[in-house]
C-alpha cells in the first residue's frame, strides 16, 4: 500500500508524458503507468520484507542504491529520481550550481586568472520548431539581444550556451547558418547549442549533438553517449514488439551512441566537460568523469510537467554536491 501511493504519485510524471508527448492511446498509457506503479510497489515490499531480517537503516541503504543503479534492470538502467535526499537540495545552496534559464548569466575563472562568461540562449518557442528557417531567425534574433560586444569587453571569453535541441535539425548539413549566426559573434566569443547530427557513409546514423561554434566554424562538437530508451532508442529486447517503437520512434531515427567523454577545450587553464540530459542523472556515466572538468548539462526538460522538472534540478545539485563539480544546468524551462 505504501508503493502503491507513493510510486502513484510519483510516476504521475510518465502517464502525463505518454498521454502529451506519445503515439498511444489514452488507455494504453494508462496500462503502462499501472504496470510500472505496480512494479515499483512490488520493489517497496520487498524492501519492507527484508528491514524484518536484518536493520531498517542498512535495509534502506541496500534498497535505494539498488533502485539508483539496476530498478529497470529490463530497459538496462537505473533511476536515481527517488533517492530520498533529493528533497533536501530545496535547501542547500550548491555554490557550484548553475541553473539555466533561472540564471541567465554565469561566470566562471580558471587557474590562470581569466574570466569566462556564460550567456543563455533561448531555445526556440513550440509553434516554430518545425520549421527550419524560423528557428534560424529565432536564434538571430536572441544573439542580437544578447549584446555580445558589450560582454566581450568585460570578460576574458564569453560562451553562449542553449539547451538540448535548440536547433532540432541537422546543423552538419546546414553549416551556411554558421556564417549566418557568426556574424554576431565577437573574436572572443563562441556558441555551445544542443542540436542533431547525420553520421555514417550513408548519413543514416542520427546523434544528439552538442556544438561548439566559433569563428563561423564548428570547433568541436560532442555525442550523446546512451539514448533513452523508448524515446530515443529500443533496448534490442523490446525491439520485437512493434507497440514499443510506435510510442515515440515511429517513423523516426533511432539516436545512435556516440564517444563518452569528449572536452572541449576553451584554453590550456579551462577545459568543459558537455553532457547530454540524462547522462548527468545517471550515476553510471557521472563515474566515469570524476576528477574531470567542470561539466555542463544540455538538457530538454520541456517535456515534463512541472513536479519532475524542478526534481531533476534538485538531482543535479544533489550530483554536484556528491562528486564535487561544477554543474551547469542548461534547460529549457525555469
Amino acid at each position: 500500500m505504501w508503493g502503491l501511493v507513493a510510486y502513484g504519485l510519483h510516476f504521475l510524471w510518465l502517464f502525463d508524458l505518454l498521454v502529451r508527448k506519445s503515439s498511444a492511446s489514452v488507455w494504453f498509457s494508462l496500462t503502462l503507468y499501472v504496470c510500472i506503479v505496480l512494479y515499483a510497489s512490488l520493489t517497496s515490499s520487498i524492501w519492507f520484507f527484508a528491514s524484518r531480517f536484518i536493520s531498517w537503516f542498512f535495509a534502506s541503504l541496500i534498497y535505494f542504491f539498488l533502485l539508483n543503479s539496476y530498478m529497470f534492470w529490463f530497459l538496462g538502467t537505473g533511476y536515481p529520481f527517488v533517492n530520498p535526499f533529493i528533497p533536501l537540495m530545496r535547501y542547500k545552496s550548491v555554490s557550484t550550481f548553475y541553473h539555466m534559464p533561472k540564471q541567465k548569466r554565469a561566470v566562471l575563472r580558471d587557474c590562470a586568472g581569466k574570466t569566462y562568461a556564460f550567456a543563455y540562449l533561448s531555445p526556440c518557442p513550440a509553434p516554430i520548431k518545425e520549421d527550419i528557417f524560423a528557428c534560424t531567425s529565432h536564434i538571430y534574433r536572441q544573439l542580437e539581444k544578447l549584446r555580445l560586444g558589450e560582454w566581450a569587453s568585460e570578460y576574458d571569453r564569453v560562451v553562449v550556451v542553449g539547451p538540448e535541441t535548440t536547433f532540432p535539425f541537422a546543423l552538419n548539413k546546414n553549416k551556411d547558418l554558421i556564417g549566418f549566426w557568426g556574424q554576431l559573434l565577437p573574436e572572443n566569443c563562441s556558441i555551445m547549442l544542443g542540436s542533431v547530427r547525420l553520421g555514417g557513409e550513408q548519413r543514416d546514423r542520427f546523434y544528439q549533438t552538442v556544438y561548439w561554434l566559433g569563428r563561423r566554424l564548428i570547433i568541436n562538437f560532442y555525442d550523446k553517449s546512451q539514448g533513452v530508451p523508448f524515446t530515443e532508442q529500443l533496448p534490442h529486447f523490446w525491439k520485437r514488439y512493434g507497440w514499443a517503437r510506435l510510442l515515440f520512434l515511429d517513423g523516426k531515427l533511432s539516436v545512435s551512441k556516440g564517444t563518452e567523454g569528449r572536452l572541449f577545450v576553451m584554453s590550456p587553464a579551462c577545459s568543459i566537460q558537455p553532457l547530454i540530459c540524462s547522462e548527468l542523472f545517471l550515476a553510471g556515466n557521472l563515474n566515469g568523469f570524476v576528477s574531470k572538468p567542470p561539466l555542463i548539462a544540455f538538457v530538454n526538460d520541456s517535456w515534463f510537467c512541472g513536479y519532475f522538472r524542478k526534481t531533476m534540478v534538485f538531482l543535479s545539485k544533489l550530483n554536484a554536491c556528491f562528486y564535487d563539480r561544477g554543474v551547469m544546468y542548461v534547460g529549457h524551462v525555469i
